[in-house]
């Protein structure tokens, strides 16, 4: 990317890799992701295994009745509400125009002490990005600390108007969402995903998350459908695939409910961009139908 405008002369040269698999077999789908500027880095064997692996199911097909269930969610699952609920969120043009949940919420509690996240285009483990499109340094942003909300993405122009640092995400010309977080991270934890199984009773394993829209942005509501490994948790084991369900829930929610998350975070896909995210265990998630998909 290169930008010359007022004397201003930047240039960046990247390489992006994406590799994104969906296995099938005997009516059942299986998912993996990974994203990253080094082909090298790409772990083609161990994404294939993963998506095998679930495939490899127990049993017939379940269908389970609506309503409120523990969930282990995968990490392309957590990435994927997590940049919902900083699309809905963390923009300074949204906050200004009164369409950001921020205005109401910023500086308070908004998700579990065990939820952070932050924005930073100049980190190297997913697409780095170290300035905007009007040249100025990206800057490393805290979104939530411990479940509070404490950071606006801004520009020049927006900057000013909040009261706030300019933190180089200036959006190309024809944007009309204004400045936005494009390179997320959600901080990891202390269990596993393995853990989170074997701790769970009776719940839901989900990996990944589909048709998802916002509803609303001023209580961050999503809607959307699992897919691709979906699978009953039974006394602490993976157990037979489980018919996708539809879900409306509040992010506030979601991740006010996080039980554990784990140590180990993954690239994913994001809704403005690749996410770096742990898989967590979700104590409440609203599953409102079963998919006729």
């Amino acid at each position: 990317m290169c930008i010359r405008d007022r004397g201003t002369e930047c240039y960046e040269e990247r390489t992006v890799v994406e590799f994104n698999l969906l296995a099938e077999r005997d009516g059942l789908s299986a998912y993996a992701y990974w994203t990253g500027g080094d082909l090298g880095g790409l772990p083609v064997r161990q994404l294939i295994d993963e998506a095998l692996a679930l495939l490899d199911a127990p049993g017939p097909m379940q269908t389970l009745d609506p309503g409120d269930m523990t969930v282990v969610l995968d990490a392309h699952g957590v990435g994927m509400l997590a940049s919902y609920l900083a699309y809905a969120g963390f923009g300074a043009k949204g906050f200004l125009e009164g369409r950001s949940f921020l205005v109401r919420k910023l500086g308070r509690k908004i998700a579990s002490k065990r939820f952070s996240m932050w924005d930073d285009g100049a980190c190297v483990r997913l697409l780095p990005r170290r300035f905007d499109w009007e040249g100025y340094p990206r800057r490393r942003v805290a979104l939530v600390s411990e479940g509070t909300a404490l950071g606006l993405i801004t520009d020049s122009q927006t900057a000013p108007l909040v009261e706030q640092p300019n933190t180089g995400h200036a959006p190309s010309c024809d944007s009309v969402d204004g400045p936005l977080p494009e390179n997320l991270y959600v901080a990891p934890g202390e269990s596993s995903l393995a853990a989170m199984i074997r701790s769970t009773r009776f719940g839901v394993y989900v990996r990944r998350l589909h048709y998802v829209n916002l509803v609303d942005p001023m209580e961050a509501i999503v809607t959307g459908v699992t897919r691709d490994g979906t699978r009953l948790i039974e006394n602490g084991r993976l157990g037979p695939p489980v018919r996708d369900m539809r879900f409306t829930v509040s992010l506030f929610d979601v991740f006010g409910s996080v039980k554990a998350v784990s140590q180990t975070a993954v690239p994913t896909e994001g809704v403005l961009g690749p996410v770096e995210a742990p898989a967590m265990k979700i104590g409440r998630f609203a599953f409102n139908a079963v998919s006729e998909q």
